[in-house]
């Protein structure tokens, strides 16, 4: 559990998996940085961080797959196991932003 914490302590990683949850089907890529940039940072240097250590994290764990080549990023095959993490953080997130209105 604390690895699945420290895993979505990241922004970055937190966007990559919250987008393939998003996806209808568990086969749909996404493509990054595309998918997940927001403009804070430049593509070109979230490219360099997701490359070189988030998404290699996220493969580890099995919560990805990641074809390097075409930058294409699917759901792994432990990825069921993070899928509750991800849906309290949603929850979470929008009772906040309930709370704002």
């Amino acid at each position: 559990m604390d690895k699945h914490c420290e895993l979505l302590a990241n922004v970055y990683r937190r966007r990559v998996l919250v987008v393939l949850s998003e996806q209808h089907s568990e086969q749909q890529p996404i493509y990054v940085p595309e998918d997940i940039h927001v403009g804070e940072k430049s593509i070109e240097s979230l490219q360099l961080r997701l490359h070189h250590n988030h998404l290699p994290r996220l493969e580890d764990m099995g919560f990805i797959q990641w074809d390097q080549d075409s930058n294409e990023v699917y759901r792994g095959p432990s990825f069921d196991d993070i899928q509750p993490f991800l849906e309290v953080l949603e929850g979470h997130m929008n009772e906040s932003l309930t709370a704002l209105k």
